[in-house]
């Protein structure tokens, strides 16, 4: 059975970028907090550390919703996971992208 993920988004619609956090055991874990920056096509940053929604245990979701105006071509973005607070903090990212057509 395939797995089918959606890259490509028409001008109007709504974008769910969908974040999953493991730590070292491969177990779902709820770390300190998750964000969110989303660059368009023209690598200007249109949202910047913006909170995303956990779901579920290590579940995080973000809904970037485009109207007609959006601007077409490839969007990307980084998730930001941070764990703890002061010196003993531990940053993780991950990256994707999606166009809009």
């Amino acid at each position: 059975m395939g797995l089918k993920v959606q890259v490509d988004f028409l001008q109007g619609s709504t974008v769910r970028i969908r974040a999953y956090v493991y730590d070292d055991d491969d177990t779902l874990v709820t770390p300190t907090s998750v964000t969110i920056d989303i660059y368009d096509p023209d690598d200007t940053l249109t949202i910047d550390g913006a909170t995303m929604d956990p779901t579920a245990t290590g579940t995080y979701d973000y809904f970037h919703n485009t109207d007609s105006d959006t601007t077409k071509g490839q969007w990307y973005g980084t998730v930001w996971v941070v764990d703890g607070s002061g010196d003993g903090a531990k940053t993780s990212y991950g990256t994707f992208s999606f166009k809009v057509k």
